[in-house]
């Protein structure tokens, strides 16, 4: 059921990152500008999601628009007036989409403001591990799982960790890797060596790190 709520406490900020299976799950709630999603209590207008597209439909159909997936769930990005964005879209393809969420009936989708074809696929990981940082472990099956792979994980939380530390040190221009190895844990520089040899990380310049926005 959607809800009302005044839009003085939606908060007008960047697209928040969510999976698919989040964004099904979400409250939607209405307000005067659109649908807002309430995800574990902070509020999402926007969102940014990346999925693979895995069927589309025509632009000249009544629902015209692309469903995608992220291992998580599938969601529709409904296209109304940009048969472009279904002209230049394969199925197969990964996709980032920066949009608005939208719920129709029973229906939730995605009203795409930005859509970009991704080359590399090992951005969906970074995207997975990232997201995996705010979700709580919800069971003991988890908790468990989580502890026979202590080992993986802890390596894939260093690596969140040197992306979020990096994300959050850039101001335009990329960052130091000498910047990001003085605050980051011991072994940095062999994590970001092999983040930078998989595509998680980039160098706009010799030694001068960037993520993907």
């Amino acid at each position: 059921m959607v809800k009302d709520m005044p839009e003085t406490q939606l908060k007008r900020d960047a697209a928040r990152k969510m999976n698919v299976k989040e964004i099904l799950e979400a409250e939607a709630i209405s307000t005067d500008y659109g649908t807002a999603l309430d995800d574990k209590g902070a509020l999402a207008k926007r969102i940014s999601l990346i999925a693979t597209i895995v069927d589309k439909s025509p632009a000249e159909s009544a629902y015209a628009g692309l469903l995608v997936d992220d291992g998580t769930g599938r969601v529709w990005v409904r296209i109304f007036d940009d048969s472009a964005i279904l002209k230049n879209a394969d199925i197969g393809s990964l996709l980032l989409v920066i949009g608005k969420p939208r719920r129709y009936g029973e229906e939730t989708y995605i009203s795409p403001e930005i859509t970009r074809r991704i080359a590399n696929l090992r951005w969906a990981e970074v995207r997975r591990l990232e997201l995996k940082t705010k979700q709580p472990e919800e069971t003991s099956k988890a908790r468990t799982e989580a502890a026979e792979n202590s080992s993986r994980d802890a390596i894939s939380r260093e690596k969140v960790e040197i992306y979020q530390l990096i994300r959050e040190l850039d101001k335009g221009t990329g960052v130091d890797m000498t910047d990001v190895t003085e605050k980051a844990i011991r072994g940095a520089d062999i994590l970001i060596k092999e983040m930078l040899s998989k595509g998680d990380l980039f160098e706009v310049t010799p030694g001068k790190l960037k993520i993907l926005q």
